[in-house]
């Protein structure tokens, strides 16, 4: 608006100056915080800036140039829709193709001629008018239909949502935007407007306020007061360790430290590795104490145990992972540590599944241009065995502990609405089977890092694999019907982690100073 004041010129090329400097920005975000990036405004206004300058540039003649200039735009968008997938990082300048594409449209195109012939159609000029207003009310639709279900709702019935929004879109556009716009109202009609808007917005924000107040309104839904429902909710919500842990250290993570001093003239082992290391530390205390065995320990959220590599769009700066295992080696190093057992969840570096996209990628750089999720599989199987050969340089044994099962239900959420329904006792066991996962899904989604694992066997590396407490023929379950052994879709509670100590003593008594087992006596079954 300023720049305007200055003549029509001068304000189109501040707005590609801004919109090119922002767009910089933009680049930056998406390699160090690309979740802020797609979220907050201040690294997308460059997308805003691009229609800005289509407004300041305005319609531009309709002639050949500018037909094959809107045709150009509608391929853009549309190969942005077919072409990109997931595994591209966005926004990033992958988003420059339909941005651009959207503003040489609106700039060109014309009803009369190409591409705006087609787009003047009333099928899409209907949709564009009520576009809006289904975006806003797709999403409580689909949100309550979530909550409702104790499993994602089936393809019919968000389909019917779908349908659903579009008559509340169409009643919305017909009822209240187009009579909203008209110019004709009286001061009286206006007041009325003005006071019934004030009114909804208080009544709104007193709920909402009201709701975060008291921790969201419970006395909606009456809580299940069966006895193995609320033991199942207590062990599902136990996850914190009630022994000591390290000394804190950076943000979701643990300084290496020795957790528990051995005996005199025992051994001590190590375990490290990320967020699932964490949440099995409370087997590894219970059968160190067991088999009066020293444990060092330390763990950082969302970090393999490699040093030397980046992790793309992490929790933490790209470096810091690499850091990390580096610390980890010297902690083992430092306490002599014989073994070392590498604990993570090996899938979220190998596969673009059960987390966002392309989160936690393994790069070679901090700041790669276009990370994608092959670069990341090959940065694995590169860092794997050259920190197993790292470990092995200070003369330490290493263990590869296979990635437990991993369930695509959210088990919390899951648990949480077997709180507040009318299930029983006696169901339990059933419903918690059938919640399960079918283990040739699971072991296909692992089979590409178990691939990786196993191919450090001929170097006399141990890989176990815990998974057995959780199988159940042909499926892996995360209860009992009295337990819950997990506390999200990947990591164990402590009950869950509970179960691995029988296997982990095993595996602390079969892994003696010196012995470097071989290929025949790994603990693993055969990968898919």
């Amino acid at each position: 608006m300023l720049a305007s004041r200055l003549g029509r010129r001068f304000a189109l090329r501040a707005v590609i100056f801004a919109a090119i400097a922002n767009f910089a920005l933009c680049e930056v975000a998406a390699v160090h915080s690309l979740t802020t990036n797609f979220y907050l405004a201040p690294t997308r206004a460059w997308e805003l800036l691009v229609g800005a300058a289509c407004a300041v540039i305005g319609e531009q003649p309709q002639d050949r140039k500018g037909t094959a200039a809107g045709w150009l735009g509608f391929a853009s968008i549309v190969a942005a829709i077919f072409l990109f997938s997931d595994d591209i990082p966005f926004p990033s300048h992958f988003a420059a193709a339909p941005v651009i594409g959207t503003a040489l449209i609106l700039v060109y195109a014309r009803p009369e001629s190409g591409i705006g012939r087609v787009l003047a159609l009333p099928p899409f000029v209907g949709v564009g008018l009520i576009s809006y207003s289904f975006y806003l009310w797709h999403q409580p639709l689909f949100a309550f239909a979530r909550l409702r279900s104790r499993d994602e709702p089936g393809m019919a019935t968000m389909l019917s949502l779908a349908v659903f929004a579009l008559v509340l879109a169409w009643a919305t556009w017909r009822f209240i935007e187009r009579p909203f716009r008209r110019h004709d109202y009286t001061r009286q009609q206006q007041r009325r407007a003005a006071v019934l808007f004030g009114c909804s917005l208080a009544v709104f924000g007193a709920v909402g306020t009201y709701g975060i107040a008291t921790d969201s309104v419970r006395w909606r839904l009456r809580p299940n007061l069966d006895p193995a429902v609320v033991e199942l909710a207590a062990t599902r919500e136990l996850r914190k360790l009630p022994s000591p842990t390290c000394p804190p250290g950076f943000g979701d993570d643990a300084v290496p430290c020795l957790i528990l001093p051995p005996p005199p003239g025992g051994r001590t082992v190590a375990l490290f590795g990320d967020s699932l290391a964490e949440a099995s530390l409370p087997a590894f205390l219970a059968a160190a104490r067991a088999e009066r065995v020293g444990l060092v320990f330390g763990f950082a959220s969302g970090c393999p145990p490699f040093p030397g590599i980046y992790v793309y769009d992490g929790n933490y700066r790209p470096e810091r992972c690499g850091e990390r295992a580096m610390e980890e080696m010297e902690a083992a190093r430092r306490f002599r540590a014989d073994t070392v057992f590498l604990v993570a969840r090996w899938t979220l570096y190998n596969e673009s599944a059960g987390i966002s996209r392309f989160h936690y990628w393994l790069t070679r750089e901090p700041a790669p241009s276009s990370p994608t999720l092959a670069q990341s599989r090959e940065v694995f199987a590169e860092a794997l065995p050259r920190t197993v050969t790292a470990y092995r340089a200070q003369n330490q044994q290493v263990v590869l502990v296979r990635q437990l099962p991993q369930f695509e239900l959210d088990v919390g959420r899951f648990v949480e609405r077997l709180r507040y329904s009318e299930v029983r006792a006696a169901n339990l066991p059933a419903l918690t089977f059938a919640a399960g996962r079918s283990r040739t899904e699971f072991d296909n989604l692992a089979a590409r890092s178990n691939r990786v694992l196993d191919s450090q066997l001929s170097k006399g590396t141990r890989i176990i694999d815990l998974g057995a407490p959780f199988t159940r023929g042909d499926r892996y379950v995360w209860s009992d019907g009295r337990e819950s052994w997990y506390f999200d879709f990947a990591h164990v509670s402590v009950a869950g982690a509970l179960q691995l100590v029988p296997q982990l003593r095993g595996a602390l008594k079969a892994n003696p100073v010196g012995n470097a087992p071989d290929a025949a006596t790994a603990d693993v079954r055969p990968s898919p």
